[in-house]
């Protein structure tokens, strides 16, 4: 499997990047989905992270709904 990783515009902070990635997949792996779903999650939540200074709980929650997983595994 080859999973390209997507371009991110207006990178604002680039810390917690890899840790988003990481929220983003298991989140989705956790709520039961495929692996290739998994990846997109932790793409999204990390193109998110880098477009925003500091951590941010909704941004989570947001990956959580357009995901399909339960946001009340964010909590």
């Amino acid at each position: 499997m080859s999973f390209p990783v997507p371009p991110v515009a207006g990178i604002v902070d680039q810390d917690g990047a890899g840790d988003g990635f990481v929220t983003g997949f298991l989140l989705a792996h956790l709520g039961g989905q495929a692996p290739a779903t998994c990846m997109r999650a932790g793409h999204l939540l990390a193109s998110r992270v880098l477009r925003h200074a500091g951590p941010r709980l909704s941004i989570v929650q947001a990956v959580a709904k357009e995901t399909s997983v339960s946001a009340s595994t964010t909590s």
